[in-house]
């Protein structure tokens, strides 16, 4: 049996995979949100690790990080406070060991400042993993892993820019290698289109993760039709395309985003949703947000997913 838990964590994500096979359970985190939440007294939000603790998961096996947004990487600190073990950390870039943080030019654009912040609380997250024992993996290129009957590929859309902007994180971390300012704002900026995305494969059926890598940039990729499909990008209007919709052509879709709608940022998009809406896909919100085409909005902590033995999904 699979449980793919979307966990309400507001503007961000963190998506639990509960995998049962045979007798042992396993626990496999995608993303952890951010570190701190402001309180909604009409909202269910709540910390990743909050989440993990009430369902007493203080061991994961895996940990996937998509990319260095605090929406997605943040979270991983209180993780670790909370001493919840992590065996296996997946992601693209990983900070030099033997480095120290990156010192941030106070005269810097806000884009990089937000960056050195990011990789700065990165750095420190990965150090105390590395003290742990944890194992990094590090992903820049598509790579399959294998669990019993359950496939994830962790898919790098372009792994050119990948590796570009890799180099510049890097550099920043050596402090007699000068870095231009441009090339560190392109990379900050390159965060989004260049964030993993997520295949997950059981007992036939396909779910798909986007992480926050715009639609525009996969379109063209042999996609299969899938059955459950998170939006990248909280469904703003740069997460998916028609082509995407059509490709996919999935039964359930779901937007991690926050309760109040974002006019500035057109999140989330309804007509991304109608997109989807227009397919005969049903499409669901993290958090409490009022859609006009849900009789109640989806009050909960966790959108919860469950894929049967034999492959049957019962949806929340």
């Amino acid at each position: 049996m699979l449980k793919i838990h979307f966990i309400n964590v507001a503007d961000g994500d963190a998506i639990l995979l509960e995998h049962s096979y045979e007798e042992k359970t396993r626990y496999i985190l995608i993303d952890t949100g951010r570190s701190v939440l402001q309180d909604d007294p009409l909202s269910k939000r709540m910390l990743a690790v909050d989440y993990l603790k009430r369902a007493d998961v203080m061991r994961l096996e895996g940990l996937i990080i998509t990319h260095l947004h605090l929406d997605h990487s943040a979270g991983l600190e209180n993780i670790l406070n909370a001493g919840i073990a992590v065996d296996n950390i997946y992601a693209s870039f990983f900070p030099p060991a033997d480095a120290d943080d990156i010192m941030a030019d106070s005269a810097c654009v806000k884009t990089i400042r937000n960056l050195i912040g990011s990789l700065n609380i990165y750095h420190q997250n990965c150090k105390r993993l590395r003290q742990s024992g944890c194992a990094f993996v590090e992903v820049t290129d598509t790579r399959d892993f294998f669990f019993e009957d359950l496939h994830i590929k962790i898919i790098c859309t372009d792994p050119l820019a990948n590796k570009a902007q890799n180099s510049i994180f890097s550099d920043l971390f050596y402090q007699n290698i000068a870095v231009d300012a441009d090339d560190v704002y392109a990379a900050a900026a390159a965060r989004n289109p260049n964030s993993l995305r997520v295949r997950i494969t059981y007992r036939g059926k396909i779910i798909e993760l986007a992480g926050d890598s715009y639609g525009s940039l996969w379109e063209n990729e042999k996609l299969d039709r899938c059955d459950i499909f998170k939006l990248p990008h909280h469904g703003d209007q740069k997460s998916i395309t028609p082509t995407i919709a059509e490709k996919l052509y999935p039964r359930y879709a779901v937007i991690s985003c926050q309760r109040a709608y974002m006019p500035e940022k057109d999140r989330p998009s309804l007509q991304m949703a109608q997109m989807l809406l227009s397919r005969g896909c049903k499409v669901y919100f993290t958090d409490s947000f009022g859609a006009p085409w849900n009789d109640a909005v989806c009050d909960w902590d966790a959108c919860v997913f469950t894929i049967t033995d034999n492959g049957d999904i019962v949806a929340p």
